[in-house]
């Protein structure tokens, strides 16, 4: 019997909810906005990022940078002289032919030349385009700096050379002759061999990197933006392997000694970077400004959220007071604990409903324009094993837990129209609080402070990078992380912070149903 009374009351709170207008209509415009808001990314991002035109004629168009290289280099007033210097060495004095190069931009404008001389006589363009796969390109790269080098050097004047000059001229020139060697001849080894002896004098990928690289791809084909994320996988792994030696984690103030949490943390995303690179989890520029899409959806729809939780909640009580319409209940042959409960999970039952939605509506909109494919899973570390758990699936969790912020303050909401039975001042203040809440985190960059935090809903109320620490692994982008609201340093651990939410929400609804149960409520 309490129970059909209570499902009774709930059906009517939730009629009375959305009988309201002001409710239907910021409803309906968060709904509409988070289904739509993707296709501004979308008409704003620029999804044209091809490295290549796969119908270009590679020969031709550097036939055409020579022509023009050479026509730079006149008017940029290049000079050359050769002479004959001796120079004074360990063996005695020594005479070498030296060539003088003066102008302005020389080293750029006689590299390319020297550079597309070489290519346009002895390359094979049509087994292998230079701007296709990413052997070709970093040979190519790496041979241009090279001659760049090796011209800069020659722009020395003749009587400031000396034995130490020649010796760094003879390695630049090992270097340039090995780079060219494994561009002609499309190895992987030349070029590893290259980069080994060049010893980091060529700002360039790493050996162990290129090695790593050459045992996915024995024949060369790997792709110029594929192979970028591959490479950037192998230099996060590092990365995190290097934390992990130190013992150190940097942060924007001063190195932190990593907790066994963060430690644990670190190995997984070593195992997860791994995982990538051997499957090849790789996601195009599409991907990222889809992720990119989702998230500020997310971030913009919260925000509306906010404000209709907030006058759902806000005016659960204070509104019936202004109408008079509690009187009816209050008067009913119905206990006010029932009532309370059955307002309570009418609210609940909009914060979750509203926040899945939303949710379902913002991947619906990233998927119909950007491509569901393009949707990058989420990856996790579930007994030793890297698992995949579906974007859509991510997301609509994700979102639930980043929302426990503003669940919270619309609870408040609900506390403070119990007790000040007033719309605007229970939507007022709820608000305020809501702004307030990362205050004291961005206003305080010492330790001290940031371990009293450890103790107040500011901390304690944001699960997401705890629940979800590896989100920043979804997608590759030197840019920014997406989803990652890092930057607090937690030291306690997550179950402390569960135990405080439920505790705190306990106290606010119990102070709320102390405030509507009173004798004197009218």
């Amino acid at each position: 019997m309490t129970l059909n009374k209570i499902k009774a009351l709930y059906a009517n709170e939730i009629i009375k909810i959305f009988h309201r207008p002001s409710i239907i209509i910021v409803t309906a415009v968060t709904l509409i906005l988070s289904f739509l808001f993707p296709i501004i990314i979308y008409k704003l991002a620029d999804l044209d990022y091809r490295f290549y035109d796969e119908n270009e004629n590679e020969r031709a168009r550097f036939e055409e940078e020579l022509t023009q290289a050479k026509k730079d280099l006149v008017s940029a007033g290049f000079s050359e002289k050769t002479d004959t210097i001796e120079i004074e060495t360990e063996k005695g004095t020594v005479s070498y032919k030296m060539t003088l190069y003066s102008g302005n931009n020389v080293p750029s404008l006689l590299s390319s030349k020297l550079c597309y001389e070489d290519l346009l006589a002895n390359y094979d363009f049509s087994k292998y385009p230079t701007r296709k796969t990413w052997l070709s390109m970093e040979s190519l790269i790496c041979y241009r700096k090279t001659l760049n080098s090796l011209v800069s050097m020659q722009m020395l004047p003749l009587e400031e050379r000396d034995e130490e000059w020649i010796k760094d001229y003879e390695k630049a020139l090992l270097f340039r002759d090995q780079f060219r060697q494994a561009l002609i001849g499309h190895d992987y080894g030349l070029l590893c061999k290259a980069l080994e002896s060049s010893a980091g004098n060529v700002d360039a990928v790493t050996p162990d990197v290129c090695k790593s690289l050459a045992e996915t791809d024995p024949n060369g084909e790997l792709g110029f933006q594929e192979a970028l994320y591959l490479i950037t996988y192998l230099n996060e792994k590092e990365e995190k392997q290097a934390m992990l030696d130190s013992g150190l984690e940097m942060t924007c103030t001063l190195p932190r000694i990593l907790t066994e949490e963060r430690k644990e943390i670190l190995k997984n995303g070593i195992q997860i970077l791994q995982y990538k690179f051997d499957k090849r989890k790789n996601f195009d520029e599409t991907s990222f400004y889809a992720a990119l899409a989702s998230y500020y959806t997310g971030q913009v729809a919260r925000y509306a959220l906010l404000v209709l939780l907030l006058l759902i909640a806000g005016s659960s009580i204070s509104q019936e007071m202004a109408t008079g319409s509690i009187k009816s209940l209050i008067i009913a042959p119905v206990r006010r604990w029932k009532i309370f409960i059955s307002k309570l999970l009418s609210i609940i039952t909009c914060m979750l409903g509203i926040s899945v939605m939303i949710s379902l509506l913002s991947i619906l909109g990233t998927g119909l324009f950007f491509g569901f494919d393009k949707l990058p899973p989420y990856l996790y570390v579930s007994g030793g094993q890297v698992a995949e758990l579906p974007f859509p699936v991510a997301k609509v969790i994700l979102d639930l837990v980043e929302n426990i912020t503003p669940f919270f303050y619309a609870i408040c909401a609900f506390m403070l129209s119990c007790f000040t039975k007033n719309t605007g001042v229970s939507v007022g203040v709820a608000t305020g609080l809501y702004l307030f809440h990362d205050v004291p985190i961005i206003l305080t960059d010492s330790e001290v402070p940031l371990r009293i935090l450890d103790f107040t809903p500011v901390a304690n109320l944001n699960l997401s990078t705890r629940l979800f620490p590896y989100t920043d692994l979804m997608f590759t982008s030197e840019d920014f992380s997406l989803l990652q609201t890092g930057g607090y340093d937690f030291k306690l651990p997550l179950w402390f912070s569960v135990a405080y939410i439920i505790i705190l929400t306990f106290t606010v609804l119990f102070i709320a149903f102390e405030q509507f149960t009173k004798k004197d409520i009218q």
